[in-house]
């Protein structure tokens, strides 16, 4: 089992202010919990792996996961690699007005988190601008009922 975490920042906080407002949404942050461990790309830390929430979800998605399949531990050595790689603040910068300006090798936490939908379920969405929280929320929150769906009708 996999867990998408997003959070929500309090009205006092400048950048996650920004972010929410910017993006019309109640999230400012996310996070994916697997096999006990809490990952998230957060400033100024850049990648990070913990086992506690740094404060409480607004929302949490359990999404479909083999922890003991090929692909499942392939993923968490995935999410391991890139613990310690930068917090990605060109993209933070530049997404704030619309453009797509990344760094490979630095993540903000909805790119970070995406890579669960790129990498584990090999979907690309069709994103024009950078990742926000609230995107993945809803893309992923789609994902569910469609997979809930299908249960449903087979």
């Amino acid at each position: 089992m996999i867990k998408l975490h997003f959070y929500s920042s309090k009205w006092y906080l400048p950048l996650g202010t920004l972010i929410k407002t910017k993006t019309n949404s109640r999230f400012s942050h996310c996070s994916i919990e697997v096999g006990g461990f809490i990952y998230d790309s957060y400033i100024p830390f850049g990648v990070r792996k913990k086992e506690k929430h740094r404060t409480n979800p607004t929302k949490t998605l359990v999404m479909p996961f083999e922890e003991k399949s090929k692909k499942g531990k392939d993923f968490i050595k995935l999410l391991d690699s890139k613990v310690g790689k930068g917090y990605d603040y060109l993209a933070l910068f530049f997404g704030c007005w619309g453009k797509k300006i990344q760094n490979k090798e630095r993540y903000l936490c909805s790119e970070f988190v995406a890579l669960y939908l790129i990498e584990y379920l090999n979907i690309v969405p069709d994103i024009k601008t950078i990742f926000v929280p609230k995107d993945l929320y809803l893309f992923c929150r789609g994902f569910l009922k469609g997979v809930n769906y299908a249960k449903e009708k087979s």
